[in-house]
């Protein structure tokens, strides 16, 4: 697991780095569905969505759809 550090605000204005646990990216979704594989950006990018980002794998060099996590 990956731990990264997030700027959050607080209620009277000051910014406080926060750690946050990230899990690292699989071939598999959650789930243990097995995730689509691109061999090209470009194929990958003709076939995302709207809230689809798309990466590279480190564990097969490939190309992976995500959805995008939006915070609000």
């Amino acid at each position: 697991m990956n731990l990264i550090f997030e700027d959050r605000i607080l209620p009277d204005g000051k910014h406080v780095l926060v750690p946050k646990v990230e899990r690292p990216r699989t071939c598999r979704r959650a789930d243990g569905v097995p995730k689509v594989c691109y061999n090209s950006r470009g194929a990958a990018r003709s076939a995302r969505t709207k809230h689809d980002v798309l990466y590279r794998c480190p564990n097969c060099d490939r190309y992976h759809l995500a959805t995008d996590r939006r915070h609000r």
